[in-house]
């Protein structure tokens, strides 16, 4: 346990070691301003932290339903004979790379949001979730990837703790009026 603790802090350490000199020239506000200006020697990470945790956000959102629909429908609802193949299947999908998923988003995805964006009525454009200009590189093709992404790993996951509830839980629960629904 020592020596997971002694690794952590000198990778911290390394990490400090290595920046020191971009920490030097931009301090900490480098997290907390949006210029990104490198002809000016001007760098600021906040959309892009805001970016990634609206996202994150976002797919969770989505995909939470979705993989804990998956995991109770193939642990408690589905006959036996189906259930081989879809567990298979989704850890088929949770087996592709990232790299897949985001060409996949970009050549298959972003045209159908596209086509969604241009639908929707003006007030739903102002939104965040669908501001800017229909062209469907936006935050809802990042969140539906994303959430395409995770999916089979969330309802594996799922999966598995619905799997390890007890028998005897399970038969006080029914004792009790519940039902497999």
């Amino acid at each position: 346990a020592a020596a997971l603790l002694l690794v952590a802090a000198a990778v911290g350490f390394e990490l400090v070691r290595q920046s020191w000199l971009s920490i030097q020239a931009f301090g900490f506000n480098f997290w907390r301003t949006s210029t990104w200006d490198p002809v000016a020697g001007q760098f600021g990470a906040l959309p892009f932290i805001w970016g990634t945790l609206y996202s994150s956000v976002l797919a969770l959102v989505i995909a939470t339903p979705v993989a804990l629909g998956i995991a109770v429908f193939v642990s408690e609802l589905c006959p036996p004979v189906l259930r081989s193949p879809l567990i298979f299947l989704t850890e088929l999908l949770a087996a592709i790379p990232s790299i897949v998923y985001g060409l996949w988003g970009i050549f298959v995805l972003v045209p159908r949001v596209r086509e969604f964006q241009l639908g929707l009525p003006d007030w739903a454009r102002a939104l965040p979730l669908f501001s800017g200009p229909p062209v469907g590189v936006n935050m809802l093709s990042a969140a539906l990837v994303l959430a395409i992404m995770i999916i089979p790993f969330s309802s594996s996951v799922a999966r598995e703790v619905l799997k390890a509830v007890p028998m005897p839980q399970r038969e006080a629960a029914f004792a009790l009026g519940a039902t497999r629904w």
